[in-house]
């Protein structure tokens, strides 16, 4: 009788899959951030004060009809606040030490039309704004999408949308060299970085409105998740950009 062989075989098993490797975020002169889902003081799922990580600077609203709503998962499955008729305020934003600011946002806007984002410091020695961000969706063309006017410390940047597409916008000035910004949009495709002079208007120690202008003038329509402040020129924005798109899977 012959001796039968058995050979077990072993199938190659596949390699284990972890967690996506997500772009570190820089912190090198980081002042404030606000995460949506943390520091945050909720008023049912009002927001009624949210507190950076950084510095400990919180945008609060005490009107409660004034104030944005949370979604745990407002922007692509991630927290975001949403504002609609919303406005915080965010008291001692201290920038008078510092020529260079780069700002970040993560956001979404729901409608075609002008949406203020950020304004900082209104009236201003004359000044109706030492800056505001705002994007306006209607009625831009490819030919004048990139426009940007800083005019007396107006920063206008206009982008058709999509309104429903979530982005990152990057804004970064420096006056200590010359009175110049940038500005970078996630949709680089269409839409590359742009540098425009602007005028020096000094950073101070005034308020911050998020999401509107002071007195819930021109509100936006749509979800912030994430905005972030920085006392340092980023003349290289790629791995900030990049950090958030991991993030947020822009």
């Amino acid at each position: 009788m012959g001796l039968r062989q058995y050979y077990l075989g072993l199938a190659a098993q596949p390699a284990p899959v972890g967690p996506p490797v997500l772009t570190p975020l820089p912190t090198a002169g980081l002042f404030a951030r606000w995460k949506a889902g943390e520091g945050m003081t909720l008023s049912g799922n009002q927001v009624a004060g949210w507190t950076d990580s950084v510095s400990g600077l919180v945008a609060y609203q005490p009107t409660a009809a004034w104030r944005p709503v949370y979604d745990a998962a407002g922007l692509n499955g991630q927290p975001g606040l949403l504002f609609n008729g919303s406005l915080l305020q965010v008291d001692g934003l201290n920038l008078s030490d510092t020529q260079q600011l780069t700002v970040a946002l993560v956001l979404r806007l729901d409608n075609n039309g002008t949406h203020i984002l950020l304004e900082h410091s209104p009236n201003y020695n004359g000044v109706q704004s030492a800056w505001l961000l705002y994007r306006d969706l209607e009625g831009s063309t490819p030919a004048t999408q990139a426009a940007v006017l800083l005019a007396g410390g107006y920063g206008r940047v206009l982008n058709p949308g999509p309104a429903s597409a979530p982005h990152v916008t990057v804004w970064t000035v420096d006056t200590a060299t010359a009175p110049m910004y940038r500005l970078d949009l996630n949709e680089s495709s269409v839409l590359p970085p742009v540098e425009y002079g602007a005028t020096n208007v000094p950073f101070v120690n005034q308020p911050l409105f998020i999401g509107a202008r002071a007195g819930l003038v021109a509100p936006m329509s749509g979800v912030i998740s994430e905005i972030l402040v920085y006392k340092q020129a980023y003349t290289d924005r790629t791995q900030l950009k990049q950090s958030l798109y991991d993030t947020y899977a822009i």
